[in-house]
């Protein structure tokens, strides 16, 4: 079993299969140079061969003592006890024990060695079920105290770098090329997040937000022309990167598959830009999770108004109850992603509010938005198909050409995610 499973075993202990306990030595097998399929044979595969055997030779026994006795009974041999013969003394009267008689004096012997044999079975099944279990069990502990102390060892070198080598310093964001603390840090980030199961890399997560290293700044700028919504007075916006601040760590093809994020709070700031060119506008500080490896991923209740998931995976995600006002996911798979009860419409509780989650060139099929608020939403350039609208609020939403009430017509040369690994 490798790490790269994900799996928490102190809440969902999994045990391992006969192949890794083979090639582990668990039962006491070592691999040939054939590998471990030999391995894997002479364990469960050998056993459970032998079970057809003895089943297929008593089917075959019993096969041929029905056919010894209709035999018996319809040639009429008497010395087999089956049928009745001539009395002792009288001519061709048998006077020893027939077959039937030494039988019966074997039956109960018989059984007897067939039920002792049958619970030696039952007791070797149950003691090598009992070996097994034991045995996953052990593996398991010691691949969460792998993943515990991975954590550890990840979070003691990432506070070095931040108290010793000023990773958080006004001077690391502002700097286009990483430092070597950032080039560092982000290594030992995408290193140690491929050794973690889903439950941890949601604390990495957290903590890198925390620590204000995965955080970024941008505002927005709404306008009115051809390309907002088509209702009229209707405004749009376009997220823009402020170069004051950028993230100190980037997660892009961070391995992030799995990682439990529900509940948590990814926007730190919010408010006015008084330094952009085009006046006081709106400004986000927010967590950039653009590129990441986000499959499976649960953000559950999350508050990720702003969060950047621009070229992000997040096929399989989960994002129910979510609120994303202001979150971007220009050029993000979006196939099987859930996004039932989740807001993106506008958020009216700020100041100087961003418009909706803004969809870009998002891409994805069998997406799910049922209940989800999507008002002013703009769809137009994105490539979604076979999506689920039951209950959604589409108030003022801007849909692409050929829309259909499940999204993009279908077609079958019609590329979603292709660019994205299988």
């Amino acid at each position: 079993m490798t790490p790269d499973e994900g799996q928490n075993f102190r809440s969902h202990p999994r045990l391992m299969d006969r192949r890794t306990l083979a090639s582990s030595g668990a039962e006491g097998r070592h691999e040939t140079a054939w590998g471990p399929w030999i391995a894997w044979t002479a364990g469960c595969v050998v056993r459970e061969d032998a079970r057809v055997v003895l089943l297929v030779l008593a089917g075959a026994a019993i096969v041929a003592a029905v056919a010894f006795i209709v035999v018996a009974y319809s040639r009429r041999w008497p010395w087999t006890g089956f049928v009745a013969g001539p009395e002792a003394g009288e001519p061709g009267g048998q006077t020893s024990k027939s077959l039937w008689d030494w039988l019966q004096l074997l039956i109960v012997p018989l059984a007897l060695a067939l039920a002792a044999f049958a619970l030696n079975a039952a007791q070797d099944s149950r003691e090598r079920e009992r070996e097994d279990h034991r045995a996953a069990r052990e593996q398991a502990s010691a691949d969460d105290r792998t993943r515990e102390d991975a954590l550890r060892s990840y979070l003691q070198q990432m506070s070095n770098l931040i108290t010793d080598h000023d990773l958080r310093s006004r001077s690391a964001a502002l700097d286009r090329r990483p430092t070597d603390a950032q080039a560092l840090a982000r290594t030992s980030t995408l290193t140690v997040l491929r050794r973690l199961d889903g439950e941890r890399r949601g604390l990495v997560v957290q903590f890198l937000y925390e620590a204000s290293l995965i955080t970024a700044s941008r505002h927005w700028e709404s306008s009115r022309g051809p390309r907002c919504a088509r209702q009229r007075h209707q405004r749009c916006w376009r997220p823009v990167p402020v170069e004051s601040l950028l993230p100190r760590v980037r997660l892009d093809g961070a391995d992030l598959r799995g990682a439990v994020l529900h509940d948590q709070v990814f926007v730190s700031e919010f408010g006015r830009c008084r330094t952009c060119g085009s006046g006081p506008v709106g400004t986000i500080v927010a967590a950039d999770l653009s590129g990441a490896d986000l499959r499976d991923a649960d953000l559950t209740g999350a508050d990720a108004r702003g969060v950047n998931f621009d070229g992000a995976d997040l096929r399989g995600a989960r994002f129910g109850l979510t609120t994303l006002a202001g979150a971007t996911f220009d050029e993000a798979c979006l196939t099987s992603a859930h996004f039932d009860q989740a807001f993106f419409a506008t958020d009216q509780d700020w100041p100087d509010a961003p418009g909706a989650a803004y969809f870009g060139t998002a891409q994805g099929r069998d997406v799910d938005f049922q209940h989800a608020w999507l008002n002013r939403v703009d769809l137009r350039e994105s490539l979604l198909t076979d999506i689920d609208l039951r209950g959604a609020h589409l108030t003022n939403v801007a849909f692409p050409y050929r829309w259909t009430k499940t999204g993009v017509r279908r077609d079958k040369r019609l590329l979603v995610c292709d660019r994205f690994a299988q």
